[in-house]
């Protein structure tokens, strides 16, 4: 079976798995709301925003969990040793950041 068959097929497959759902929960996590550098995916976060309208339009509820947003504040705010790290000081100006 070639890539394109294959690909279709598992379309389909999702196609009738979503027929009777009438809700969704999504899930996301670090690595897809941000790029390599860390910071937030603004292409990445459009796509997935775009898959959730088009499940709205088709009449579906959709939950989003996010347990990516502490790591997609950390690469904003530049904060890269992880959650409890912040620079001495700087701890004010870091909070408000995540809070924007």
């Amino acid at each position: 079976m070639d890539s394109k068959s294959s690909t279709t097929k598992a379309s389909s497959a999702r196609s009738e798995l979503l027929e009777n759902v009438s809700r969704i929960v999504v899930k996301v996590g670090t690595g897809v709301l941000t790029d390599s550098q860390k910071q937030p995916d603004l292409a990445q976060m459009e796509q997935l925003v775009a898959q959730i309208a088009e499940q709205r339009k088709a009449g579906r509820e959709v939950v989003l969990v996010s347990s990516g947003a502490v790591g997609a504040g950390m690469g904003r705010t530049g904060l890269y040793g992880g959650p409890g790290r912040v620079p001495p000081g700087g701890a004010d100006r870091h909070a408000r950041a995540l809070c924007l």
